[in-house]
């Protein structure tokens, strides 16, 4: 994550410090006292707070605790039910408050999710184009050991 050193201007009374991401979306938000978002409310803080659009959504992908008693839950962004790649945001609290949130989040505009190719032949040309002799899910021991399927979209 890449953040200007240089903070927005906050508008929004429940937030005491804001940093962009070079693409310009929030790279940190860091929540004051009076901010009550409690951490099962996920969707209402990223809809409030990045302008989450209606056919978009992040999903829960991984909660951590620290040792200082505080849970990370990092979420990862869909938009029309396709993932974003690397679009991840992580949410910090303590005492299910949350303190402040970090990621990477990007404002899709205009983007059709409508596959233009059968996932049959998208496989087929990714294949040929890796032009590999020999693939994991052949190999069906290592593939076990890994807990590796062949990839079927």
């Amino acid at each position: 994550m890449f953040a200007f050193s240089v903070s927005a201007q906050v508008a929004d009374k429940k937030i005491s410090e804001k940093s962009l991401n070079k693409n310009g979306t929030p790279g940190l938000i860091q929540f004051n006292e009076s901010a009550n978002y409690k951490s099962a409310n996920s969707k209402q803080i990223f809809t409030d707070q990045l302008k989450l659009k209606s056919n978009e959504n992040f999903i829960s992908a991984k909660v951590e605790q620290d040792q200082l008693g505080f849970k990370h839950e990092k979420f990862q962004l869909y938009h029309q039910g396709v993932k974003v790649e690397f679009a991840t945001y992580t949410l910090h609290s303590k005492n299910e408050k949350v303190q402040s949130m970090s990621g990477e989040y990007y404002d899709i505009q205009n983007v059709s999710v409508v596959p233009k190719l059968a996932a049959s032949d998208a496989f087929t040309i990714a294949k040929n184009h890796i032009g590999a002799t020999a693939y994991l899910w052949e190999n069906q021991n290592d593939a076990t050991v890994l807990n590796y399927k062949k990839p079927n979209r």
